[in-house]
């Protein structure tokens, strides 16, 4: 009877909830996460040959052809994703909401570096920290 109610449970929780759409995405979220992945892809890949070049020294007359390749097709993705933001403005407030979570995350280890080197003093620090956490917190309420 237990493995009963838990084999059961457990198939029936998945499509129960994509029935309740709780786990719904937005509108061009897929086309939006591959393009992501597409545009990190080339991006890492033009860092990898530049280590490699400096590295391994090959010329740059080997190098600039790829790189090249690579860079005109960034340059593509970046407009397709300017075509998906203009269809689905939505994907860009997301993404600029993270930008600025990243953005506040940055500025609070900036406040942890100036604590740790003592050039700022502990209640300076807290109070610049209260400031970084609640825009942190308006941001997710605004989600």
């Amino acid at each position: 009877m237990v493995l009963f109610s838990l084999v059961g449970q457990g198939l029936s929780i998945k499509p129960l909830i994509e029935w309740l759409g709780v786990t719904k995405k937005e509108k061009g979220y897929k086309a939006y996460e591959e393009l992501l992945a597409r545009a990190h892809r080339f991006e890492n890949a033009i860092t990898e040959i530049n280590k490699a070049k400096k590295n391994l020294l090959i010329t740059e007359m080997v190098t600039r052809e790829l790189v090249d390749e690579y860079e005109q097709t960034l340059e593509s993705l970046h407009k397709d994703m300017e075509l998906l933001f203009q269809e689905h403005p939505e994907l860009k407030e997301k993404q600029q909401t993270t930008l600025q979570k990243y953005a506040l995350y940055a500025q609070h280890e900036a406040i942890n570096r100036l604590l740790k080197e003592d050039i700022i003093s502990n209640e300076v620090a807290e109070q610049e920290h209260e400031l970084i956490t609640n825009k942190l917190v308006e941001l997710e309420e605004e989600q």
